[in-house]
């Protein structure tokens, strides 16, 4: 539609137009945030598949994970050095 055209239209059919354009902008605002969530979805299934995957291999390689170890020694000296110096500070 020109400019021409669109100048000539009543304010009722502008409103009509608007109001259809407004529907149309909902409509596709719903669609883009439930394909925002679907994909949301698949990337932490893929992320969780090939954690999965990258584990196995591992296990088929070497044996026992060490990060499961070593994370939870790390964060339990992590935890009791943050005590230490927390305690420390107090006096």
């Amino acid at each position: 539609m020109t400019d021409r055209e669109l100048k000539k239209l009543s304010r009722a059919e502008l409103l009509e137009i608007m109001y259809e354009l407004r529907k149309q902008l909902d409509k596709a605002l719903q669609e883009n945030e439930e394909l925002r969530t679907e994909l949301s979805e698949v990337k932490d299934s893929v992320i969780m598949q090939t954690n999965q995957m990258v584990s196995r291999i591992y296990r088929d390689k070497y044996g026992e994970l060490p990060e499961a170890a070593e994370t939870d020694s790390d964060s339990a000296e992590e935890q009791s050095d943050g005590r230490e110096e927390h305690s420390g500070s107090d006096d």
